[in-house]
Parts: structure tokens; sequence; C-alpha cells
């Protein structure tokens, strides 16, 4: 891999960790009581949705970040 392939890689990794992290915040917002039970069905489905959209982010992270790391 050379420099050029991993300095694009982690442009692309902290862009990914960074729009991960805002997805969390919204998200957390959503529910300040933590009474996820008692919510409309409508933020329930807006939860789902960025919660899927965080959880595929994570998943491209954690594969950069494989790929990214030396193997010990």
């Amino acid at each position: 891999m050379n420099t050029d392939d991993i300095q694009q890689q982690m442009m692309h990794y902290q862009s990914l960790v960074q729009r991960y992290e805002a997805l969390d915040i919204q998200i957390r917002d959503m529910f300040p009581s933590h009474d996820a039970i008692t919510a409309r069905k409508n933020q329930l489905a807006a939860y789902r949705a960025l919660a899927r959209e965080r959880d595929d982010l994570f998943s491209e992270i954690r594969a950069l970040e494989q790929n990214l790391l030396p193997n010990d």
C-alpha cells in the first residue's frame, strides 16, 4: 500500500468517524428521557434509520481500521 492510498484511507476514516459521532449525538438527543417505549411511532422510525446508518458506518470504520493497522 503506497502513501497516497494510506492518506486517502485515513481521510475517509476520519470522515466516517465524524459522521458516526454526529449520528450518535443525534440519536442520543432524540430521547432525552431515555424512554423509547413511549416515543412516538415516527420518532422510532427515525431512530431505527439513524441507528442503522450509524451501524453501517461503524462496520466501515472497523474494516478500514483492519486495513490500516498492522497485523501483529
